[in-house]
């Protein structure tokens, strides 16, 4: 970290305090002042006005209300009930692979995109698309649309330069957008209007028994339908890039460390052997090795770079070590905190050899024996709850399935050390994740 673990920048002329000090991210993490989840743009990137209702948008109270919704279609009832579907998109994935000869190079991060699509749509929505073999879709032309619209626009640009204006600047932004919205030109038209097609449907033939996230909100009866929709939008736009790129960078580092790839699926065919091949959410749980295997994935290459950032109402003075010397700060009141998670999950002063793959660094459980800080604060500082259960579930699911047919090896496209490209967010793999399959099943 050439700056150290505090430093700040400008956004426009904002100041934003950026930080990869673990003890302060946990001061922070559970101080009672330090609720608010300030937008580093005013008014959001994107001002339309839909988005406001989004979770992440919210304010203090809203956003616990919202939260305490959204979390029951998580519940380990819920991912019991959609396990079947998740299975069966992964099935389909599993037949196109089975498409590939020996010798074929095989490109695996455009086919984790289209699943993650179909299982976004199907387990969060109903939707039964049909992405995986089908490119032309609907729904995966209007997520497309979604993620190549442009942010960085001229008056976008202006209202960050000069905050004084925001009271006029603001306004005009907001019309604007609705305007584009009105025409149909605005760059998320397709995907909201799939969104608003699935809540209608599901009003109209309503489906009491359905375990999707859509159901859970409608049966919440607090959400009207802008809500409901603009939430939807937001599983997509949160769960498509960091599911699929989790799935590619994990797939990567098996194919670049056959050891511990053949310890992987050595503790499958354990546990298929204890259990049958049958293998429900339970049981993945024991794969202890694997667990470490995706941790230290998303550890050296973390799909979501950056978290929603916080505010305090108060200062917050603190003491930390840096290289031996006990060092003081003062965060001030209403400063925005942003935390530069990839730069603490890949600093040489809180993991040893950051950049070498070791999985049995997380075998210590949440304490982390090797940087003495709890693992929760590293991997999910800022944000509160437990992690998403069901991509956790999803990634075993789609790992399984593939080691338990295949193993991996590289190819002439495998890249000594992979490319990526950093977004708004994300980091998502620049030229794809390559590599051949052997079929090998474990018996």
């Amino acid at each position: 970290m050439q700056f150290g673990p505090i430093c700040g920048y400008y956004m426009g002329a904002k100041p934003v305090i950026l930080l990869a000090e673990p003890s302060l991210i946990h001061s922070i993490q559970v101080h009672p002042d330090f609720l608010d989840r300030p937008r580093r743009v005013p008014g959001g990137i994107n001002p339309d006005p839909n988005r406001a209702k989004m979770l992440g948008n919210l304010g203090v109270s809203e956003w616990k209300d919202l939260r305490g919704i959204l979390d029951k279609a998580f519940s380990p009832k819920k991912l019991k009930a959609i396990q079947q579907n998740v299975q069966e998109l992964i099935n389909t994935f599993m037949s196109k692979l089975a498409l590939a000869e020996p010798a074929d190079s095989v490109n695996f991060y455009p086919l984790y995109q289209n699943l993650t699509l179909d299982l976004i749509g199907k387990t969060g929505f109903g939707i039964d698309s049909d992405i995986q073999t089908n490119p032309n879709d609907a729904l995966k032309r209007a997520v497309d649309q979604e993620f190549s619209k442009a942010t960085g626009t001229s008056l976008l640009k202006f209202f960050l330069c000069f905050p004084e204006f925001h009271g006029v600047l603001q306004p005009i932004r907001v019309v604007w957008e609705k305007v584009k919205i009105r025409l149909g030109i605005a760059g998320h038209s397709e995907l909201w209007k799939l969104g608003r097609k699935a809540v209608l449907e599901r009003q109209i033939n309503p489906q009491p028994d359905a375990t999707d996230l859509l159901q859970v909100m409608l049966d919440s009866g607090k959400l009207d339908e802008t809500s409901i929709v603009a939430n939807s939008v937001l599983f997509f736009e949160a769960g498509f890039e960091t599911l699929s790129a989790g799935l590619a960078f994990i797939t990567y580092l098996m194919v670049k460390h056959p050891e511990a790839q053949e310890k992987v699926r050595a503790e499958i065919g354990d546990l298929i052997e204890k259990n049958g091949a049958k293998l429900d959410c339970y049981k993945l749980k024991q794969l202890k090795f694997l667990d470490q295997c995706i941790n230290e994935a998303l550890r050296m290459y973390p799909p979501q770079t950056t978290f929603i950032g916080r505010s305090g109402s108060t200062d917050i003075f603190h003491e930390y070590e840096l290289n031996g010397k006990q060092m003081k700060c003062v965060i001030p009141a209403n400063v925005h905190i942003q935390v530069g998670l990839n730069q603490i999950l890949n600093s040489d002063a809180i993991w040893e050899s950051p950049r070498s793959f070791i999985p049995e660094r997380h075998a210590g459980g949440a304490q982390n024996e090797e940087t003495k800080h709890d693992q929760k604060s590293l991997f999910n500082p800022l944000e509160v709850g437990d992690e998403c259960a069901s991509v956790n579930m999803t990634l075993k699911m789609m790992l399984v399935s593939l080691f338990i047919s295949y193993r991996l090896v590289p190819s002439d496209e495998t890249e000594d050390d992979i490319a990526v490209i950093y977004k708004t967010a994300t980091m998502t793999p620049k030229n794809g994740v390559f590599g051949k399959l052997i079929f090998d099943p474990i018996s």
